[in-house]
């Protein structure tokens, strides 16, 4: 993974893209693409903003190509995900580790908000099956998630945390729920994604103990190394 973006961060910086720049003689710089020139007369130029603007030849100072400022930024926002409403949904299973290694399957469902090509914050709820105990956990969690870049092949990170409710046991609270993840996400249009992670997820969970003659309870901590695939929309 690391070998394929530094094999794509090589192609882009040799991608460099340039624009016209105007250097008028009372200090000016006006940046776009010159669309007319009369020579000894006048320079019309185009700005981003598609605003155009005409100069006279003798208030021009000099007129040259550079390199666009802002490029990978602009592209960025052209091709990474607008802002707006968006829903993630994932399967996986988590390899329990630690005292208390419980192996789960595991569903998230996340309804959010995509701020720019590169924050997106929301509210999930998910499901968590524990193959040994035969018994299914209802995890809510708030959930952020940072993209790096914007195309078509995005490694993000992402955390989730909130509070996990037993779903056979009259839906009693269990414990604090913890769960940051690292992965990719590969486009497959221009707003739906593919992208697997892998983390660690934390549930804290109060458990019966014996020590010789008596019992008592204590919390615990509840760890597993995850592995989800998912799409958003």
């Amino acid at each position: 993974m690391f070998l394929m973006f530094g094999i794509m961060s090589i192609v882009a910086f040799g991608q460099t893209e340039y624009q016209d720049v105007v250097y008028l003689k009372n200090g000016g710089i006006i940046r776009g693409v010159i669309i007319e020139q009369v020579p000894d007369q006048i320079v019309k130029i185009e700005t981003i903003d598609r605003s155009v603007f005409v100069y006279q030849m003798n208030d021009i100072e000099k007129f040259t190509k550079e390199p666009i400022q802002g490029l990978k930024c602009l592209k960025a926002l052209e091709n990474g995900l607008k802002s707006g409403y968006r829903f993630l949904g994932d399967l996986g299973y988590q390899v329990g580790v630690g005292d208390y290694n419980l192996d789960r399957l595991s569903l998230n469902i996340v309804n959010g908000y995509q701020f720019n090509p590169y924050i997106y914050a929301g509210v999930g709820v998910g499901l968590r099956y524990y193959t040994d105990d035969k018994k299914a956990v209802i995890p809510v969690f708030l959930n952020f998630r940072t993209t790096f870049i914007g195309s078509k092949v995005s490694p993000y990170l992402e955390l989730a945390g909130g509070f996990s409710y037993n779903a056979t046991d009259d839906f009693e609270r269990v414990g604090v729920y913890l769960h940051p993840s690292i992965g990719a996400q590969f486009s497959l249009t221009d707003q739906s994604k593919m992208y697997v992670g892998v983390g660690y997820e934390l549930q804290k969970k109060e458990v019966y103990l014996y020590d010789y003659y008596y019992g008592y309870k204590e919390w615990v901590s509840v760890g597993a190394l995850s592995l989800k695939v998912g799409f958003s929309l």
